[in-house]
């Protein structure tokens, strides 16, 4: 399929539709597949690798494709690991959350009641619930039976999708964000509203910190915003991106921010001074999701490039390359560091287990 062919879709949509969410959908109708599956791209064909790219350990962090997991009709929005390390959540772009025993692969059951595509999970940290998000709705599962708990409504005034959705450590606090430039608070035990930030233009991603203190917004206009939500004051705006903000993620520390974007990099961020500290440009198209290990010792990346890359967060080393058919849109670690799970618009789950 052509870049023209790429675009055409977009004639037919109202103009109230965001850049963010075009770039999600292109990403569903991309079908390049000029790379094999499992081989390394040569260097000498992407130049970009040879730009500062970090050195790899070819043995030490092995990774090795235990179980693909499949049954979708569509891509792989989005994926969750539960805190004990038990169960994955798989959230696809056909309206559907699958629910998986994570060490053996057996698909425990599938929540068909979401109201539209998923594009974003989240487990509470109990482990009691789920929450995912569609179009204008955060809805909150019993993870244990399946039983669709409630339904948080956007806002009347909200006017776009909802791009991400995130629990609290505490797992009172449930904290959403929305394309029209929103970011709302739930208080999970009420129900109620508790507060709605002004972000920035089509708000993609966001995370909070372990302590809860502290919320991270990433966005279409390229910026990261760093919030105290308690008092509804924003602290940073962080400019280094070249493109729209796809992913954020934050260490156990709350030291570091890492950040993914369609412009191909990875930055890394001092949390508390802003200051950017780092950059990977190792992916050779756009970065659609990071994460850090729950150690904090290892980052981890998918791109629309096909791959999922790991780094030892400390010395920016690269520890290995995987790949996909097709881009990947989500990966996740399990707490103990020891297996990392992969989603995937070829309608794939891989699980990679450390050797």
């Amino acid at each position: 399929m052509t870049k023209a062919d790429h675009q055409r879709w977009r004639q037919y949509l109202d103009n109230s539709v965001s850049e963010a969410l075009g770039h999600a959908l292109d990403k569903l109708l991309d079908t390049d597949s000029q790379y094999q599956l499992g081989a390394e791209v040569p260097r000498e064909q992407n130049p970009g690798l040879n730009q500062a790219a970090p050195s790899v350990k070819a043995q030490s962090q092995a990774w090795q494709c235990i179980r693909t997991l499949a049954g979708y009709s569509y891509g792989i929005g989005s994926i969750a690991i539960s805190p004990d390390g038990q169960t994955l959540a798989s959230g696809s772009f056909d309206n559907t959350i699958k629910l998986w025993h994570l060490s053996t692969g057996r698909l425990l059951r599938t929540l068909t009641k979401a109201s539209d595509l998923v594009s974003c999970l989240a487990i509470s940290p109990d482990g009691q619930m789920l929450a995912s998000s569609t179009y204008s709705t955060v809805d909150l599962w019993h993870l244990g039976s399946g039983e669709l708990l409630n339904a948080f409504r956007q806002p009347w005034w909200h006017s776009h999708w909802i791009g991400s959705v995130v629990i609290s450590g505490d797992g009172q606090l449930l904290a959403s964000s929305n394309g029209d430039s929103t970011i709302d608070l739930w208080h999970l035990g009420t129900r109620e509203l508790l507060r709605t930030l002004k972000g920035a233009e089509g708000t993609n991603t966001i995370a909070l910190s372990s302590d809860g203190q502290t919320l991270v917004s990433g966005s279409a206009d390229n910026s990261i915003k760093i919030w105290d939500h308690l008092r509804g004051k924003l602290l940073h705006t962080l400019l280094g991106h070249s493109d729209q903000v796809n992913s954020v993620a934050l260490s156990p520390d709350g030291q570091t921010l890492v950040s993914g974007s369609t412009d191909t990099t990875i930055k890394i961020w001092s949390l508390q001074s802003g200051k950017l500290l780092d950059t990977i440009s190792d992916h050779t198209k756009g970065v659609n999701s990071v994460t850090i290990s729950s150690a904090g010792e290892t980052l981890v990346s998918g791109g629309q490039d096909k791959t999922i890359r790991a780094w030892c967060l400390s010395t920016k080393e690269r520890s290995c390359t995987l790949r996909h058919a097709k881009g990947v849109n989500s990966v996740a670690v399990s707490p103990d560091g020891q297996t990392l799970v992969s989603g995937s618009q070829d309608k794939t789950i891989k699980i990679w287990q450390r050797s």
